[in-house]
């Protein structure tokens, strides 16, 4: 017997910021991958819960309420509000995820799926803090990272405004959110430079979804011999009946045969 997987809770967080959002392949590689992930967990397991954060300074927010209703899924998917002067929120992300975990039911495995496309609003120390938060509540973090500045390069200028603000370039913060909250090794941060929707596909096939997607292959195949092993029972059962209707059939034109012969015989006795 195949055992079942565990079900999820899992929160996606999507730039929809201003650098993401100008970049619109890196754009529409998030929505498909959010797509993809939501369609392959709810398929694994129709209990499995999923919520959507927008994270725009202009529009942040709940775009998707806890829910396992694909269809509400999809439909919030296909319109991703796009906020093209908002800076990136992680920081209101990370507070609204937290608080979207506490709430979980203590039975489910818990994700946070964010994709960042540009400056973020999240500084060391409030990374330490939400980390341990994470932690805490158990939670399984995969940041796919889109904003990728070669930092170390003799050419990039170090009083770059990008490194300075509210609104910086947060690798290292990013890396000591996921340093803090992961000590089980479920918890990884990808870097997405080139061909961004088919790279973050696979990144997510031949990682978070490899399993999910081995038991739905395992689940087909289970059930394509239980429907084979069906319709060969349906086969045998109707032939079997045929086979039944062809001798009841002979016995009757037989038991009719020999009734005729007897009126005939009764008959000449008779003259």
């Amino acid at each position: 017997m195949m055992a079942e997987p565990i079900p999820e809770f899992t929160v996606i967080c999507i730039d929809n910021g201003r650098r993401a959002v100008y970049c619109e392949e890196v754009y529409h590689a998030q929505v498909k991958a959010a797509r993809l992930y939501c369609k392959t967990v709810l398929k694994c397991d129709p209990k499995n819960i999923v919520s959507i954060i927008t994270m725009s300074s202009l529009g942040f927010g709940v775009l998707v309420h806890p829910t396992s209703d694909l269809e509400q899924i999809m439909s919030a998917l296909r319109y991703v509000p796009c906020q093209g002067e908002g800076e990136t929120e992680v920081q209101w992300a990370l507070a609204s995820a937290c608080a979207t975990f506490s709430s979980a039911p203590s039975d489910m495995n818990k994700r946070l799926l964010m994709f960042i496309g540009s400056t973020i609003s999240l500084h060391l120390s409030e990374a330490s803090s939400y980390g341990k938060k994470l932690k805490e509540s158990g939670v399984a973090v995969n940041i796919f990272n889109f904003f990728r500045l070669k930092i170390d390069s003799p050419y990039f200028n170090p009083k770059s405004s990008v490194l300075e603000g509210n609104y910086h370039y947060g690798r290292a913060e990013l890396d000591l959110l996921l340093a803090t909250v992961n000590d089980d090794g479920y918890s990884h941060i990808v870097d997405i430079v080139y061909d961004y929707e088919s790279s973050v596909i696979d990144h997510l096939r031949k990682s978070i979804l490899k399993d999910h997607d081995h038991y739905l292959k395992k689940k087909a195949a289970i059930d394509n011999e239980k429907n084979k092993s069906a319709a060969d029972e349906k086969n045998k059962s109707g032939k079997a009946q045929e086979f039944n209707e062809k001798n009841i059939g002979a016995a009757n034109d037989g038991y009719g045969k020999r009734f005729s012969r007897k009126k005939e015989s009764k008959r000449g006795q008779k003259n």
